[in-house]
């Protein structure tokens, strides 16, 4: 498929979108879809659609169908941490995409109601991490403690929560949060490897 038909049906895509969720940074291009999971494709692109949405929706289960407001999250998300401000217009950008990011997520929230979605752990976990950017460290631990209780055995919720914890000065409790998770995940590669770290680092 060439990028002038991507772009194409990605542009019929989202004017189709409800206003209210119109505003995020949605995948355009090829090298856009490269930054995002594979799922992303079979929900955005028709031609992926036709041949890979049945598999990926049997392995993130019911829900699935909405998880392209998630792909506009993680985009949105990382075009947010792209920008380096020099002006008042681009700390306003920086700070839409980061709002835009928890708009996408609210409407994952609002419109799945199964438990067995299965990337609750990464829209907590993307929730939590875009308001540590907006400043809001009370609502990043509430969404990281959520990402955690959505699926204990996740390592990665953990691994972000220490990362959080660790930048606010609090090592102890990152150690903590990371041995709770080795208690699910005893043979995790990632967390063993981050608690070595943190652990000595003075």
């Amino acid at each position: 498929m060439t990028q002038k038909t991507i772009k194409k049906y990605i542009f019929i895509f989202v004017f189709l979108l409800p206003s209210t969720y119109s505003h995020a940074e949605w995948p355009k291009k090829p090298s856009d879809f490269r930054l995002l999971p594979q799922y992303c494709k079979a929900l955005l692109i028709p031609e992926f659609k036709k041949t890979q949405y049945k598999h990926w929706a049997r392995i993130i289960g019911p829900g699935f169908g909405h998880s392209h407001h998630f792909c506009a999250a993680m985009f949105s998300y990382l075009q947010a941490d792209r920008i380096f401000p020099k002006n008042k217009e681009e700390k306003q950008r920086k700070k839409f995409l980061y709002r835009e990011t928890i708009n996408e997520i609210e409407y994952i929230e609002k419109n799945v109601k199964s438990k067995r979605y299965k990337l609750w752990p990464e829209v907590y976990s993307l929730k939590a991490e875009a308001y540590e950017r907006m400043g809001d460290t009370k609502k990043a631990i509430r969404y990281f403690m959520k990402a955690i209780q959505s699926n204990p055995r996740y390592p990665r919720s953990y691994a972000a929560f220490a990362s959080f914890l660790q930048k606010n000065h609090q090592k102890k409790q990152a150690i903590k949060i990371l041995k709770i998770g080795l208690k699910y995940n005893p043979k995790s590669k990632m967390l063993k490897s981050k608690l070595s770290r943190i652990s000595h680092k003075k």
